[in-house]
Order: structure tokens, then C-alpha cells, then sequence
């Protein structure tokens, strides 16, 4: 997947998901659908953006392992432990309040759409653009995915979301997606990351902190 313009490319490719997720968002207000109905369309959406991007992992003729589907390299955790305490913190604010007030079908529903959102975002943002970046040089793929991933998040401003709210998230998004990044880098592995972003998504849907969903 070689390019003059790995910038332009990457961007291309990021939007795939974006236009899933939009996909749905527009035709949930063109039908009516409830929030569950649209999660459930925005779930087949993200399965069908990580079809999509299997044939675009084969483009960049590595192996599944070099991309990224394998167990963190040995050693590496000790370069990524100051985020430990960041998603520690997650863990514990779920652990604070288990009382859900969802139904076991909802909390089903919930569990299979973060968990396809986090397979599909880490596939493209910390797989697919970081290796097509790659040519940039680490660091500056890293910083580069993570402003992608930052300005994608331009299209909530369309839910009429106040301009602080979508600058702040934005900003969110491109912390997360720099700090994601750096993880890939040093353990050369997804599976941390796709598992950070599933339980970060699900604790946000489900304690209702609609701020942090879809990072």
C-alpha cells in the first residue's frame, strides 16, 4: 500500500468508519428509530467497515502477527505503565456502580457494538494508518494518527452538539488516540489497545457518560 501521500491516504481510509457510523446516525432519523434500533444498525455498520478494511490489511502484504494480531512483545509493558493508572481508573468506576439500571438484552447489545467499535477503530486507526504512515517515521505516524483520529471526530458537531463539547472531544480523541498509538508502537501488538477502547466504550454507554462514547 505504497503512496506518495500517506497523509491523504490515511484520511481516506479513516473515514470508513466515520461514514459507517454516519450511515447509520442519518438513516435512524430518516426511519425513527429508537436508540437501541440505531445501536443495533450502527453494530452491523462497524461489522461491515471491518470487512471492509480486511482486504486493505492484505494490501499492506505483511503478516497478520506484523500487523499487529499477536501478544504483546515481551518486555514492552514496561514502556507503556504510566497509562496503567488510567484505565485502572475505568475499571474501578465500573466496579463503583454495577448497579445498571439495563436490561440484559440492552447490556447484550451494548457488549457486542463496543466490542466490534473497538475491533474496528483499533483496526484502522492504530493498524492500517499507522502502517501506511509508517514512512513518516514512528513518532510522527503516531502523532499523525492520533490528529486523524481527533479531527474525525468533527462529524458530531452534525447531532448539534454545542462547538465546546465537540472541541473537547476532539481533544479527547486525540489524546486517547496518541496514547493508543504509543502502546502499539512499543508492544507491537492490537490486542491491549482494541481491549482498552471496548472496555472504555462500554463503561461509557453503559453509566450513561454519553461525553466519552465513541472515542
Amino acid at each position: 500500500m505504497n503512496s506518495k501521500y500517506p497523509v491523504l491516504k490515511a484520511i481516506l481510509i479513516g473515514l470508513i468508519p466515520v461514514v459507517c457510523a454516519s450511515v447509520a446516525v442519518a438513516a435512524s432519523q430518516i426511519v425513527g428509530l429508537n436508540e437501541q434500533q440505531t445501536m443495533a444498525l450502527q453494530t452491523v455498520l462497524f461489522g461491515i467497515a471491518i470487512l471492509i478494511g480486511i482486504p486493505l490489511v492484505r494490501q499492506l502484504k505483511v503478516s497478520m502477527r506484523e500487523f499487529g494480531f499477536r501478544t504483546a512483545e515481551s518486555g514492552s509493558w514496561k514502556n507503556v505503565l504510566y497509562l496503567l493508572p488510567v484505565i485502572v481508573a475505568e475499571v474501578l468506576t465500573f466496579l463503583a456502580d454495577v448497579s445498571l439500571n439495563l436490561n440484559f438484552t440492552y447490556l447484550l447489545l451494548i457488549l457486542i457494538f463496543t466490542t466490534l467499535v473497538g475491533i474496528c477503530e483499533e483496526l484502522y486507526y492504530r493498524g492500517i494508518l499507522l502502517k501506511v504512515l509508517a514512512k513518516l517515521g514512528s513518532h510522527k505516524a503516531v502523532l499523525t494518527s492520533a490528529i486523524i483520529f481527533g479531527i474525525l471526530h468533527l462529524p458530531n458537531a452534525l447531532s448539534g452538539n454545542a462547538p465546546t463539547y465537540v472541541a473537547l472531544q476532539i481533544i479527547f480523541a486525540f489524546v486517547f488516540g496518541f496514547a493508543a498509538a504509543g502502546i502499539v508502537l512499543h508492544t507491537k501488538s492490537l490486542y491491549p489497545v482494541i481491549l482498552w477502547h471496548f472496555a472504555h466504550d462500554f463503561l461509557s454507554i453503559a453509566l450513561g457518560d454519553g461525553f466519552f462514547e465513541n472515542s
